[in-house]
């Protein structure tokens, strides 16, 4: 169904400007690559490529939800998945880092 985006998208990638810089991945490195994955319903694959895009997407949504609800509810639930996201991305960074440069 997302096929046509997902080809889309990878045909149009952007290079890291950090890791063309240090030779080091930033926080971000594998968001595109785990886009394309999850477009081509391979969830697996890019939560392996990227462990927080689905948490991220969570977030976002829940971002939007408590914009226009204002619930109170929503808006704890909310500083739980910034909290947990953060911890994803820079997880997934150190892991990165450790792995393939310690």
């Amino acid at each position: 169904m997302f096929e046509g985006i997902a080809i889309l998208i990878e045909n149009n990638m952007q290079p890291c400007s950090v890791k063309a810089l240090t030779g080091l991945e930033c926080t971000g490195c594998g968001i595109q690559r785990s886009i394309v994955l999850l477009l081509k319903g391979e969830l697996w694959s890019s939560i392996k490529m990227y462990p927080a895009l689905v948490p991220l997407i969570l977030t976002v949504i829940l971002i939007i939800v408590d914009f226009f609800t204002f619930d109170e509810f929503i808006s704890k639930l909310l500083l739980y998945f910034y909290i947990f996201t953060g911890v994803l991305i820079f997880g997934n960074f150190i892991t990165k880092t450790i792995i393939y440069y310690g």
